[in-house]
C-alpha cells in the first residue's frame, strides 16, 4: 500500500510538472506570438496608434480609431520615370518588370524616410503608395501626444517635410543618373488639418482624408508637367523666415501654389 501510495504521489507530482510546463510554453507562446504581432502591426500603423490597436483587437471592434490632426503637412510625391512608363506594355514579362521597378521605387522611399528621421521616429510618416506615388506627412506623433502648436512647430514640420522631399528626390536622381537615365520628381505639399484613422478589421490599414490631402493630391498632379516641389500659400507662411519667390503659377488648385526652388 505505501509503495502503491508512493508511486501515485510520484505520478502526480509528475502530472503536475508536466502540466506547468505545458502552461510555461504556452505562455512564452502567446508573448511571443503577442511580440510578433506588435511587430508587424508596427509597419503597418503609427507607433502612436499601436495601444489603441492592441486594445481594440481585445475588444469586441465595435468603435472606430479615428483622429483629427489640426496642424498636419501633407506631401504627395512622384517619380514619373521614362523608364518606368516604356517598362509597361503589355504582357506578362513588361508587367512583371513594371511591378519590379516600382518595388524597387517603394523601397527607395522607405530608405531614404528611414534616415531622414533618423531617431526622430514617424518625424516624417509615411502613409501609402499608389503605383509610384508616395503619401507621407509629418507632424502626426506630436500632434497625436499633444495639442499644443505655435509658429515654430509648424515651421519644424513644413521644413522636415520639405527636407524629406528633397532628399528622396536627390537619391533618385542619383540611382537613375548611375543608370544612364534620368529622373524629376514631382510633389506637392501642403498644410492644414486632416482626419485619420484605422480603416478595416481583417486587414488593418492608416489613412488620411480632407481637404488638405485633397488639395495636395492636386499640387502634384498640376507640378507634374514641369517636375519640381511645389507648395501651398499656407505652407510658405508656416516657413516664414525661408524665402520663396512670390512669383509662382496659378495652377487652379485651393491655395496658390509656389515653386520651391533648390536653394529656397
Amino acid at each position: 500500500a505505501y509503495m502503491v501510495c508512493l508511486r501515485r504521489t510520484e505520478r502526480d507530482s509528475r502530472n503536475q510538472f508536466l502540466d506547468m510546463r505545458v502552461a510555461g510554453m504556452t505562455n512564452a507562446t502567446i508573448l511571443a506570438e503577442r511580440k510578433t504581432m506588435e511587430a508587424l502591426l508596427s509597419r503597418t500603423i503609427p507607433q502612436f496608434l499601436l495601444g489603441d490597436i492592441l486594445a481594440w483587437l481585445e475588444s469586441d471592434r465595435s468603435t472606430v480609431i479615428s483622429l483629427t490632426f489640426e496642424h498636419a503637412v501633407i506631401v504627395f510625391l512622384r517619380c514619373p520615370s521614362v523608364s518606368l512608363a516604356a517598362s509597361c506594355r503589355g504582357g506578362d514579362d513588361d508587367e512583371r518588370r513594371h511591378f519590379d521597378a516600382i518595388a524597387e521605387l517603394v523601397k527607395r522611399y522607405d530608405a531614404v524616410l528611414g534616415e531622414v528621421n533618423g531617431d526622430a521616429r514617424e518625424e516624417c510618416l509615411k502613409i501609402k503608395t499608389i503605383g509610384d506615388v508616395l503619401l507621407f506627412g509629418c507632424g502626426f506623433a506630436a500632434a497625436a501626444q499633444s495639442a499644443v502648436d505655435d509658429a515654430s512647430a509648424r515651421r519644424g514640420r513644413v521644413t522636415a517635410a520639405i527636407r524629406a522631399t528633397r532628399a528622396i528626390g536627390q537619391r533618385l536622381e542619383d540611382t537613375w543618373r548611375a543608370d544612364g537615365s534620368s529622373a524629376q520628381i514631382a510633389a506637392g505639399i501642403h498644410a492644414g488639418p486632416v482626419m485619420g484613422g484605422v480603416l478595416g478589421e481583417e486587414r488593418l490599414i492608416f489613412d488620411v482624408f480632407g481637404d488638405t490631402v485633397n488639395t495636395a493630391s492636386r499640387i502634384m498632379t498640376t507640378s507634374a508637367a514641369c517636375g519640381g516641389i511645389f507648395v501651398s500659400d499656407a505652407v510658405r507662411e508656416a516657413l516664414q523666415t525661408l524665402s520663396i519667390p512670390d512669383e509662382g503659377d496659378d495652377n487652379a488648385v485651393r491655395g496658390t501654389a509656389f515653386t520651391l526652388g533648390p536653394r529656397d
